[in-house]
């Protein structure tokens, strides 16, 4: 038994190969996944960081500082059809905001107000973007300069997916151009994060991949695996016999 050959740390079909089993545990950490791309979502809106900074260095700045509701701005989500995706969407979230979501199960949707969208529509129509999808060849570097060329000027970007769903060159020149007002960023496509430009951006918030670490999520990933390896085991214990 293996996953899919298409994998961020591991080889499957290499594994597979040489008789090893390769198991993982999709959605055990997803609404840590999801508090951490609101957390980063509101921190960008209300300028937290620097906040913080400036407090710390013993300077009162409230009109640095000065923020950007979220209420009734249009949220947009970036997700695959195979993905719940909807955490974060949660219903009185905020009143009157709106919800955009390409490739999304009509179930999904319907549960979690949510609008399902073309992409196109996405890109031209979202305040915030928040990524979702999972890996696979399609989706490196989706969020290229021409997606970003079609986004509403001013778009916030929060990615707690994967890195390489970004082409970092495009979003650096967009963040300084002024197209994109924010981006915060927990994953990256080369881990850890060394010497990057992004580091140079008072725009841009960097967290060191933390959106699954939380004690809870550790649990329910260590259980979930720990039956997933039961189930199997018990599998190829019956097929033996």
């Amino acid at each position: 038994m293996a996953g899919p050959g298409w994998r961020d740390n591991i080889d499957a079909e290499a594994a597979t190969r040489r008789g090893i089993v390769v198991m993982n545990t999709p959605g055990a950490n997803a609404v840590a996944v999801a508090e951490l791309t609101i957390a980063l979502m509101l921190a960008l809106a209300r300028k937290l960081p620097l906040a913080n900074a400036t407090m710390h260095a013993g300077k009162w700045r409230r009109r640095t500082c000065k923020g950007w509701s979220c209420a009734a701005r249009r949220w947009g989500f970036w997700a695959g059809k195979d993905r719940p995706g909807g955490r974060p969407a949660g219903p009185g979230l905020w009143h009157g905001d709106h919800r955009l979501r390409p490739l999304c199960l009509a179930a999904v949707a319907r549960e979690n107000a949510i609008k399902v969208v073309t992409m196109e529509e996405l890109l031209a129509g979202s305040d915030y973007l928040t990524l979702h999808a999972g890996l696979t060849p399609q989706m490196v570097g989706i969020i290229n300069a021409k997606a970003l060329a079609a986004m509403k000027k001013g778009v916030r970007i929060i990615n707690c997916a994967r890195g390489e769903l970004i082409d970092d060159a495009a979003l650096i020149e967009a963040l300084k151009s002024g197209q994109v007002a924010g981006a915060a960023l927990d994953v990256f496509a080369h881990e850890p994060l060394k010497d990057s430009p992004y580091a140079e951006l008072d725009n841009v918030i960097l967290t060191p991949h933390i959106a699954g670490s939380t004690g809870e999520a550790q649990e329910a990933v260590g259980i979930q695996i720990a039956r997933q390896v039961r189930d199997y085991l018990k599998l190829a214990w019956c097929r033996m016999r």
